[in-house]
């Protein structure tokens, strides 16, 4: 079972919606053959987010099982043409963030959002 997201799904749509961002799609599962699932997806875009919220604790993602796993799911994702931006909950919901949605959604869409 997944940890509760240190973030309110609610508060991140009205958000991006706020910043003229589509919504997004939470808990996507963007790697059919794993059990993968990207935090924040644009599913048609093939972007996404993940927040990393326990890079300040030993938890799942900082052991070397956790880390290898990280490194493949990226490395698939980055394969399936997914490109997907990280930060800490303290900054999903920045003009920042809105920002690097826009460039890599640019990127994606040949310049047309």
């Amino acid at each position: 079972m997944r940890n509760a997201p240190k973030y309110s799904e609610a508060v991140v749509t009205a958000w991006f919606k706020e910043c003229g961002l589509p919504s997004p799609v939470f808990e996507y599962p963007h790697i059919e053959a794993r059990k993968y699932r990207l935090d924040i997806a644009w599913p048609l875009l093939k972007v996404g987010i993940e927040v990393q919220g326990g890079l300040w604790i030993k938890a799942a993602h900082s052991t070397s099982t956790g880390i290898k796993r990280d490194m493949e799911k990226r490395n698939l994702g980055l394969c399936a043409g997914w490109r997907v931006l990280e930060c800490e909950p303290k900054d999903l919901c920045t003009m920042e963030m809105v920002q690097m949605v826009r460039v890599v959604m640019a990127l994606t869409t040949g310049g047309q959002t």
